[in-house]
Order: C-alpha cells, then sequence, then structure tokens
C-alpha cells in the first residue's frame, strides 16, 4: 500500500511567507462577505516532509492562513509561520526561550476577545488577524494545554464547534 506524497499537489509544502494583495477571482462573491477564513496547519521550515507517512507530518511546525474578503472582493491572502520555540530554535534565533513552546497547528478560537492558535494539549498562541505571534493569552489565564478541538452546546444538546468568523 503505498501512502499520501506529502511533498506534492496540494499537501505540498510552502516555501515562503507571503503577503499578496492583488488577487483575481472567477465568478461573484456576496459584497456582504467582509470576513477572514482562517486556517492552520502543519507545513516544514525545510523545503519538503521528511517522508510519507502521515506521522512524519504531524510534528511540523504551524503555518497560519488568511484569505481577506471585503465588499465583494478577495483583497489579500497572507500566510506566516507560528512564531514559537520550534522555530526560533530552527532559526538559530537568540530569543528561542522567550517564545511560546507550542505547536498550534490544529484550529483557532476567537476566546474572550482573543484570537488564539491551538494544538492538541498544547498551550494557546495569541495571534492577530496579520499572523503576527504575541505570545500566550493576555487574559485567560491559561496556564497549560487546552484542546485544539474545543465544543459547546448549543440549545438543543447537539454539539456544535465554535464559530470563529472575523469581522
Amino acid at each position: 500500500m503505498t501512502g499520501f506524497d506529502l511533498n506534492q499537489g496540494a499537501l505540498a509544502p510552502l516555501l515562503n511567507e507571503v503577503d499578496i494583495v492583488s488577487l483575481d477571482v472567477t465568478g461573484n462573491i456576496p459584497s456582504e462577505l467582509n470576513v477572514v477564513p482562517l486556517r492552520n496547519g502543519l507545513n516544514p521550515l525545510s523545503d519538503q516532509f521528511e517522508s510519507h507517512d502521515l506521522l512524519s507530518w504531524w510534528p511540523e511546525v504551524a503555518m497560519f492562513h488568511g484569505l481577506y474578503f471585503e465588499d465583494g472582493k478577495v483583497v489579500r491572502y497572507r500566510n506566516r509561520w507560528a512564531r514559537t520555540r520550534q522555530r526560533g530554535a530552527h532559526q538559530s534565533s537568540d530569543d528561542v526561550g522567550s517564545k511560546l513552546d507550542s505547536n498550534p497547528n490544529v484550529n483557532f478560537v476567537n476566546h474572550s476577545g482573543e484570537l488564539l492558535a491551538l494544538g492538541e494539549g498544547a498551550i494557546p498562541l495569541l495571534v492577530n488577524t496579520d499572523w503576527e505571534s504575541l505570545g500566550q493569552s493576555r487574559q485567560n489565564g491559561i496556564k497549560n494545554g487546552v484542546t485544539a478541538h474545543p465544543k459547546k452546546r448549543c440549545c438543543h444538546g447537539r454539539v456544535n464547534h465554535i464559530p470563529y468568523r472575523l469581522e
């Protein structure tokens, strides 16, 4: 049985951080769509994943992505690697010890007015919608790891994912 090729197609790593402000769109976007859909995922700091095993994919550094919709247009795409201890060590940064020891590569949640990037069992990383890593939460007093798959119960008892729509 062959595995996924993590280094080709939609799974291939991005090699650079980019900020693109001129994007062409085919079709129409509703003018009332003024949001930034968020995505975080795994992206190696080197040019490729080390193997085709999905377990080798998991520890790679988080990369954040945002596509900015405004008044019926896509006005920007921006991606950034999470500024964490893992990335700092790879970059031989002098401030490695001051970075959060986390890998927020699974989910985002908007909690108590803060945008938090989540990794399973890790301390959330506070970020803004420009993908600047701001360190640990300033409002919530979170000192330990949390789940990367938070849920809340709606009025009918069903479990729904917490929305993180930004406006």
